[in-house]
């Protein structure tokens, strides 16, 4: 029998101990805060459930989407997606919508769309370094300067030309003008591109509620969750390469065959003894970007229709807004009137 310690009960780490303990692995999670599920959390708010923003679960792997099914069940509602963009003042339906598109754009930006697209094709950016010229490789220069410049620095508060073109490989996949417009002309039927999907599987009681059924899983089998434990260091082996247990902040250790951490990097790093110079110094220079959730509740039913906006929109600094009335019913516990959650983004 192992005994593994997993510190963070967000997404990654609940996963990871919910898959230990099915295997019969003795299991122990240390979180810090007094909640879990992280950044994917739910909790009541003026009688009403609400998320942290918009998470929509939806995935191509199939270890991921069984973790939901079997933590789930059929406790879930299946959403009609509907998101759009607010840029210079008029909204596009995303996915995009062909004739919502011509609506909202001039003749005159419609061609240099094309134009730009048709000349990124002849003459690519052959080895692309970073966010502005990857997706100017896919869509065209004038097509990411509306739907991705202002929108990507609002979110990361730095140029796109600061941003690896690795990020949004990993982030916008395969996706090309070519696609995006073939889907608008057929109301993206067969397109099953992650971003373009119109239908996502949403938990009837919040996102948090997948990771409140880990918890109960666990602890079924045996294993431990701690709330409110954070976690001072992790014990190495005499040559300081294999994680061995974890000190509390009571000063109590722990042992173990093996630690997951999921706690921030920076955290996990200055907690080790005898680090090196050049590893410290490079732990005190990252930064982290945040997020600031302000919600409303508005008296009102029939706000619009969308579950979320995306505010392109550069002379505001808000970036979405998320309607948890046009999620599941179940979230609004028969209430009439609807909460929104409006997002900002800066640094820690």
């Amino acid at each position: 029998m192992k005994k593994v310690i997993v510190i963070g009960a967000g997404p990654a780490g609940l996963s990871c101990a919910y898959e230990l303990s099915k295997k019969g692995i003795e299991v122990i999670v240390f979180e810090a805060s007094n909640y879990v599920g992280g950044m994917a959390r739910s909790f009541d708010l003026w009688g009403q459930i609400v998320d942290l923003g918009p998470h929509r679960f939806f995935s191509k792997q199939k270890e991921i989407n069984v973790f939901f099914t079997e933590l789930v069940k059929d406790d879930f509602t299946l959403v009609n997606r509907q998101t759009r963009i607010f840029y210079n003042g008029k909204y596009f339906q995303y996915p995009l919508k062909f004739g919502n598109v011509l609506k909202n754009l001039s003749l005159i930006t419609i061609f240099q769309i094309l134009w730009d697209y048709f000349i990124q094709m002849i003459f690519p950016i052959k080895d692309p370094k970073n966010l502005e010229e990857w997706v100017s490789n896919r869509f065209g220069k004038k097509l990411y300067t509306i739907f991705f410049k202002h929108y990507s620095e609002k979110l990361w508060g730095i140029k796109c030309t600061q941003i690896d073109a690795d990020w949004a490989a990993q982030r916008i996949k395969t996706l090309s003008l070519g696609q995006a417009v073939i889907s608008a002309m057929f109301n993206n039927r067969g397109n099953k591109h992650k971003t373009l999907v119109d239908q996502f599987a949403y938990p009837n009681n919040g996102s948090g509620m997948l990771y409140e059924r880990a918890v109960k899983s666990i602890e079924n089998k045996k294993g431990k969750v701690q709330l409110n434990t954070p976690i001072k260091r992790v014990l190495l082996d005499e040559e300081n390469k294999i994680a061995i247990g974890v000190e509390l902040n009571d000063g109590s250790i722990i042992k173990a065959d093996y630690v997951v951490s999921t706690m921030p990097l920076t955290h996990l790093v200055k907690g080790f003894d005898n680090t090196p110079l050049q590893v410290n110094t490079a732990i005190t220079s990252l930064y982290f970007r945040n997020t600031i959730l302000v919600y409303f509740e508005i008296d009102e039913k029939h706000l619009f229709t969308d579950n979320w906006l995306y505010v392109h929109s550069p002379n505001v600094k808000l970036g979405r807004i998320t309607n948890f009335r046009n999620w599941c019913p179940t979230l609004n516990k028969g209430k009439d009137t609807t909460i929104v959650a409006l997002e900002y983004w800066c640094f820690e």
